[in-house]
C-alpha cells in the first residue's frame, strides 16, 4: 500500500525526489502532498506532476503522517515553529535541509526524525542520501522506509551524525569538485587543438566511463591506475606531474576548507 508523503517545500531538490520516487514506484501523485513559499512555482511544478497543493505547512502537517522538510535552513525555524503543535510522535519527520543536526528537530518537534542529506545527482536518480536516525526512529519501519524512498534516486546508506560533515563534503560539495576538474581537463585538451565542444564531451564521456569502470569491474582506482599505466609511458609522465604538485595534499586543504565553511554555517 502507498503511503501518502508531505513536502514542506517544493524547489528543485524536492521536485528531483518526488519524480524520483514516482519513477521508482515508491508513491504515486496522488498519494504526495506540498506547501511552498511561492505559490507560483508549485503550480507549475504541478503542470508536470499532478500532487496535492496545500494551502499552509500546519496544514500539511497535521493532515500527513510523513513529513519531508525540504525548505532552506535560514528558513527552518520558522517552519518549525509553525507545525510544531501539530507534529505528534506517530509523525515521521525527515529533513533534507543541510547543516542542521539533529537536535533542531528533536528540540522543537515531539516527532520520529531522520536527518538526511540528498546530494545532486538526484536529480537524475544517480545521487547518494546519508541518513541519519533519531533518537526515537525505528531500524524496523523508519530506517527501512527512508533507505526504500531514496534508493529510488540513487544509493542510500545509514550513517551516525559524527559521519555527516565528512560526507557532506565528499558527496555534497563532490559533484562540483569534479565537474571542476572536468572542466580544467577539457580546456586544457583545448589549448592542443581540439574544438572545445569536443573536447568537452571526450573528458565528460572519459570521467563517466572510468566510473563505471570502476563500479562494473568492482576495482579500486589504484587497480585502475595501474592498468592504464604502461612502464615509462605517458600516463606515469603525467601522473609525476600531478603527484610532484602535491595533488593529495591540494584535496586534502580543500576538504579541510569546506569543513570549516560547514561547521561556521552549522553554529549561525
Amino acid at each position: 500500500m502507498e503511503r501518502k508523503i508531505g513536502f514542506i517545500g517544493c524547489g528543485k531538490l524536492a521536485g528531483a525526489l518526488i519524480e524520483g520516487f514516482v519513477a521508482g514506484g515508491v508513491t504515486s501523485p496522488k498519494n504526495i502532498y506540498c506547501t511552498n513559499r511561492t505559490p507560483e512555482k508549485l503550480r507549475k511544478f504541478q503542470e508536470k506532476m499532478p500532487v496535492h497543493a496545500l494551502s499552509s505547512n500546519k496544514e500539511l502537517a497535521e493532515k500527513l503522517d510523513i513529513i519531508i522538510l525540504a525548505v532552506k535552513p535560514q528558513n527552518m525555524q520558522e517552519v518549525l515553529e509553525e507545525i510544531k503543535t501539530v507534529v505528534t510522535p506517530q509523525k515521521l519527520v525527515i529533513s533534507i535541509a543541510a547543516g542542521l543536526p539533529l537536535s533542531t528537530y528533536e528540540n522543537a518537534l515531539s516527532a520520529r526524525i531522520i536527518r538526511t542529506l540528498p546530494n545532486i545527482p538526484c536529480l537524475v536518480q544517480k545521487g547518494v542520501t546519508a541518513i541519519v536516525m533519531g533518537k526515537s526512529a525505528t531500524k524496523e519501519d523508519d530506517e527501512s522506509f527512508a533507505v526504500q524512498i531514496f534508493s529510488a534516486v540513487g544509493a542510500a546508506v545509514v550513517v551516525n551524525e559524527t559521519q555527516i560533515n565528512a560526507l557532506s563534503i565528499l558527496t555534497g560539495c563532490g559533484p562540483a569538485f569534479f565537474a571542476y576538474l572536468i572542466d580544467a581537463f577539457a580546456k586544457t585538451t583545448v589549448l592542443y587543438g581540439i574544438p572545445q565542444e569536443m573536447a568537452d564531451d571526450l573528458a565528460l564521456q572519459t570521467a563517466f566511463g572510468a566510473a563505471a569502470l570502476l563500479r562494473e569491474r568492482n576495482i579500486t582506482p589504484q587497480d585502475l591506475i595501474v592498468q592504464v599505466s604502461s612502464p615509462k609511458g605517458i600516463t606515469v609522465a603525467g601522473r609525476e606531474v600531478l603527484e610532484h604538485a602535491g595533488i593529495e595534499d591540494i584535496f586534502a586543504r580543500t576538504f579541510d576548507a569546506a569543513l570549516k565553511r560547514n561547521k561556521e554555517l552549522s553554529t549561525r
